[in-house]
């Protein structure tokens, strides 16, 4: 859109003569004044305290321009007006084909506009491109009749979002505005009532008696001389009570206070000070007031008119209130958010969510899953434990607000204890036992179904306003929102486990106990993942070969769901078999279980790692053994000396089985001391999300290390490693832990009896024939 510019000397307005009808399609539902209040100047002329409003809003508001407008069915004037192009600046009147103000006066109620260009009812209206008004704000101007006479508005020469702070601005001055009208006429009134002979004084003083402010005349020595009807009213004694006596001493708290500042600002500077001020008990009020000077030559002193505007100050407290109120309910929607469980949404609901709303108590209440008529209820606090027990479970039809709520779908809402008592005895009872004689309570829907019932108690009367109940209904909404994500995480978790604990049971049965050969204690375990439900293909095996050669096995086939499984089932068959049967070491047998695989179609991608315990005659006669290995693209295993130090036997990984059948594998040797133990392991022992390979196994080393030095056995290690990831696993976990124990005492009785199977030779000689 063009700037605004100054129309041709032959276009400017004359509100005699440019007063162009309203274009068709308006509809204006109050006829417009026929002439401008008596309290303004006439059309045309600046106003000095409309132009101070005037430039307020442009202030207050940031907007370009500000306007104090007065409309007729002649056209409009500006008083008030800052900021409008040249011309209209100095012209200060247009005509009604320029006014956007004539529809706030017609229909005696705000107009708010973002963009009159996009509004049907004013896009033709030629302010838009002669005073460059785009975004429009007015409120109406009132004159001390009660009757709409113009409007003050702000201004944007852009698209604006007007938000609620700016318009509650705009309503505050509009009504300050208004009462200026007002405070002129009665000034007028008064100093013309002043300025007539003794006879005119009288009906001076039968105006003022009229007037519907408090006046009070004071002389220079601060004493009363008069006061009108509506003061005496607005101040509680009559006309003789106050007349004669002394203003600092009749109303002690006015000095030293702003009061007196501004009653002496004004005598002293002969101007009108104007102000707002509480006064306390007994009047217990906040006014306005306008402290005007009387001439020297009418005797001096000094005039009062004042508003009792107790209402006003009340209302924008309620506002602040409100405000406040409304950013706890945003932190108990937080909290609402974050709650994890039901027991911890219900602390949330009832004992902040019902808080923050003003209430002096009250409940959550649910069907029970046991019974559908019965209704559970989780009470606040503040209630006490006998509330509770009595109110704790009430059947679907009893006759409180709670139950009917949960059996309608509807809220139900009732403000005082005479509808407490019409609605039933039983919620008589519910008053007394609580205190509250009024309550509101609101089904909670979320999906087409009522999950339950919020009710808020208090202990006063209650008007139920509809922005009241508006915020009741929202928040619990919020409330079924989380109750129904709360419900849904919970039968899934529920399903979760039942299939987690049938995985898991499953995936056990294909593991078998391992054998206990004479001194050396093997030690196997399997946890499922906490994050899935499938069986996976993790899996451990321990076996003595048909030449007596204990043989251990760590795997893990690619995948996590029963097809993975199945083929782990197959590839440790498959080994355990080939193993017993050959009894080559650990390189060969892989090499032959991956040929295998590939010559019986296996589709079989996995790690592996393979490792004997040898002891032939040396090593039986030193008390050692021999650990030999081969690893297949698997974790390396760790080894724990006797005294709890730590290393992993990391001499390079394989490819892994699936890939090449003639890959090349190596066997490995380690050396074992009576005492020291190895760990074979999955990787979901030492894998996180987030968090790099080498971290996870520095934890294991450094943690088995501590396991060891604080006296665990084999057993007490991997159970504490277990513990150590317990609650947040992310993948399955197999473990086998081997301990080679000194032969020249018993086996230990903390390892167990010897187990080895019948028809096997023992392993003591066992040594593979490489």
């Amino acid at each position: 859109m063009h700037p605004p510019v100054d129309p041709p000397a032959q276009q400017r307005p004359d509100l005699a003569t440019s007063g162009a009808p309203v274009p068709s399609g308006f509809d204006l539902p109050l006829p417009l004044p026929g002439r401008l209040p008596r309290e303004v100047p006439a059309a045309g002329e600046p106003d000095e305290v409309f132009d101070r409003y005037a430039r307020l809003i442009r202030t207050a508001l940031g907007v370009p321009v500000g306007l104090v407008s007065l409309v007729t069915r002649q056209g409009q004037t500006l008083p008030g007006a800052v900021g409008l192009p040249p011309f209209w600046q100095r012209a200060r009147c247009t005509g009604l084909s320029h006014s956007f103000c004539q529809h706030v006066v017609a229909r005696d109620a705000p107009l708010v506009v973002r963009d009159a260009r996009r509004d049907p009812v004013l896009a033709d209206n030629r302010a838009i491109d002669d005073l460059g008004v785009i975004a429009y704000a007015g409120f109406p101007l009132h004159d001390p009749d009660g009757l709409a006479v113009g409007a003050l508005c702000a201004i944007d020469t852009a698209p604006r979002e007007w938000t609620q702070t700016e318009l509650d601005v705009l309503a505050d001055l509009a009504a300050t505005a208004s009462r200026e009208l007002t405070l002129r006429r009665a000034h007028r009134q008064v100093a013309t009532a002043q300025q007539a002979e003794q006879a005119a004084l009288e009906h001076a003083a039968q105006v003022s008696e009229q007037m519907a402010i408090g006046y009070l005349q004071m002389d220079p020595e601060w004493r009363i001389t008069y006061v009108n009807a509506q003061g005496r009213r607005v101040l509680g004694a009559a006309g003789d009570d106050l007349t004669g006596q002394v203003l600092w001493e009749l109303f002690p708290a006015t000095v030293g206070t702003l009061y007196e500042t501004n009653y002496r600002r004004a005598v002293d500077t002969g101007e009108v000070v104007a102000f707002d001020a509480y006064y306390p008990a007994p009047l217990d009020a906040w006014f306005e007031i306008r402290a005007t000077p009387t001439p020297a030559h009418r005797g001096g002193g000094l005039a009062l008119y004042f508003l009792d505007v107790t209402a006003r100050h009340e209302a924008e407290a309620a506002a602040v209130r409100s405000a406040a109120r409304l950013a706890a309910l945003g932190q108990v929607a937080l909290a609402l958010a974050d709650a994890q469980t039901i027991p911890d949404l219900v602390a949330v609901m009832v004992e902040q969510g019902l808080s923050a709303l003003g209430a002096d108590g009250g409940s959550m209440a649910v069907p029970d899953p046991d019974d559908d008529q019965q209704l559970l209820s989780y009470i606040t606090a503040d209630f006490g434990e006998d509330t509770r027990a009595d109110f704790g479970r009430l059947p679907l039809d009893a006759a409180l607000p709670v139950a009917a709520a949960a059996r309608t779908g509807t809220r139900v809402l009732l403000s005082d204890a005479a509808a407490c008592a019409a609605f039933s005895q039983h919620t008589v009872e519910a008053n007394a036992a609580t205190g509250c004689q009024a309550w509101a309570s609101i089904p909670l829907r979320a999906g087409g179904q009522v999950l339950g019932v919020l009710t808020a108690g208090w202990s006063g009367p209650q008007t139920f306003p509809a922005e009241q109940v508006s915020v009741l209904e929202s928040f619990a909404a919020q409330c079924a929102q989380a109750l129904q994500r709360l419900r849904a995480h919970e039968a899934e978790r529920v399903a979760l486990a039942a299939a987690a604990g049938i995985s898991e049971t499953l995936q056990r049965s294909m593991l078998t106990a391992p054998p206990e050969p004479d001194h050396l204690q093997i030690t196997v375990r399997y946890a499922a993942s906490a994050a899935h439900a499938e069986v996976g293909g993790d899996w451990y095996d321990a076996f003595i070969t048909s030449a007596g050669m204990t043989t251990l096995v760590i795997g893990d086939v690619t995948g996590h769901d029963m097809s993975a499984a199945a083929v782990m089932g197959q590839v440790r068959n498959l080994l355990r078999g080939i193993g017993f049967t050959l009894g080559d070491p650990p390189a060969r047998l892989l090499s032959a279980v991956d040929r295998a695989s590939a010559g019986l179609g296996l589709e079989a991608v996995a790690t592996a790692l393979v490792a004997q315990i040898e002891q032939d005659g040396a090593h039986r006669a030193a008390g050692t053994r021999l650990l030999r290995w081969s690893n297949a693209g698997h974790l390396p295993p760790l080894l724990i000396e006797a005294d709890g130090s730590t290393r992993y036997l990391d001499t390079g990984a394989d490819l892994l089985l699936g890939f090449d059948p003639e890959a090349e594998r190596h066997d490995h040797e380690q050396l074992l001391a009576p005492g020291s133990a190895v760990l074979l392991f999955t990787d979901g022992l030492v894998e996180r999300r987030g968090a790099h390979l080498s971290d996870g196994l520095d934890w294991l080393a450094a943690t088995a290390a501590s396991l060891t030095r604080a006296g665990a056995d084999l057993e007490q290690l991997c159970d504490g490693l277990l513990a150590a990831v317990a609650g947040h696993l992310e993948d399955d976990v197999a473990l086998l832990a081997l301990r080679a124990h000194p032969e020249d005492a018993p086996r230990p009785p903390g390892a167990g009896p010897a187990h080895v199977p019948a028809g096997l030779p023992p392993a003591e000689d066992a040594s593979p024939d490489l």
